[in-house]
């Protein structure tokens, strides 16, 4: 539960920042009943996914200075997802293509 939890946590940032969603429509997950959902984000950058569980993980067993360093991780590779995103899309124009 708290692993979904975390991973909902994600998926909000990226629904958030990236795909500029209002809160009212995000998509939340509950375990075990989102087990079959599939991810808002595919590879190679769904390893945000990994290096965020990676940190909450190292946050909430008391380990701050692995958790600094998987929170650097996660910060470098929902930028590199973001940076993506924006140079793909155009998220405030409704995720249009580029032409």
């Amino acid at each position: 539960e708290d692993k979904t939890r975390w991973l909902s946590d994600c998926e909000g940032m990226v629904q958030t920042q990236v795909f500029l969603l209002a809160p009212v429509d995000f998509i939340t997950y509950e375990w075990p009943g989102s087990k079959d959902y599939k991810l808002l984000v595919d590879p190679p950058f769904d390893k945000l996914y990994l290096s965020y569980m990676q940190a909450m993980i190292d946050y909430h067993n008391g380990e701050y200075g692995k958790y600094q360093n998987t929170m650097t991780r996660f910060n470098a590779d929902f930028s590199e997802f973001m940076g993506w995103f924006a140079n793909s899309y155009r998220p405030a124009d409704t995720w249009e293509a580029r032409i």
